[in-house]
């Protein structure tokens, strides 16, 4: 456990407002790409890390350093995020179950041959559904019982959502190697 982080929780429970702003400069700019990656725009990705903090300052004195402070944030910020997406979800974006859609494997998966930066272009064209599932899985690292929890549905949905959205990938893809072919 990182000293320096329990004795700035400490001073931010005190009330010292220098410390308080010294813990969101130091978790603020990793949050916001956390935000960014589940936002539609910088917009809503400010709206998220605002809300997001307000929580962390409310709920810091729950803090118990059983994980990293910067774990603890960060799962603020995802279950923020999500809720805001939940707010502004449309008919079009919600989650479907497992049985809505068959799931096809491909042989050769397009993805297997991509870097970081090309995923994260492609995110974007993905349906939120898909997206939301997609970037808790790869990226935040969530299980699928905890992307359940946290979305409030089925573990076989997130299942069947995160190979939709693997499969949406792959379309993506090919499309794109088409064009330049």
């Amino acid at each position: 456990m990182d000293q320096n982080h329990r004795i700035l929780v400490e001073e931010c429970l005190k009330g010292n407002s220098l410390k308080q702003k010294e813990l969101y400069d130091s978790f603020a700019p990793a949050m916001y790409a956390v935000a960014m990656r589940y936002a539609n725009n910088k917009l809503d990705a400010d709206d998220m890390l605002q809300n997001a903090f307000i929580k962390v300052f409310r709920y810091l004195e729950k803090f118990r350093f059983e994980c990293s402070l910067g774990y603890w944030i960060k799962r603020i910020v995802i279950s923020e995020s999500l809720k805001y997406i939940q707010l502004n979800w449309n008919s079009q974006t919600n989650l479907v179950e497992i049985n809505d859609f068959p799931i096809q494997k491909s042989e050769n998966d397009a993805l297997q041959n991509l870097n970081y930066q090309d995923v994260k272009q492609l995110l974007v064209k993905l349906p939120k559904g898909y997206r939301t599932i997609f970037q808790m899985y790869v990226i935040d690292d969530l299980s699928h019982k905890e992307i359940a929890e946290m979305l409030n549905i089925k573990e076989s949905t997130s299942r069947s959502q995160f190979m939709q959205a693997r499969l949406f990938l792959q379309q993506l893809i090919k499309k794109e190697d088409s064009k330049v072919s």
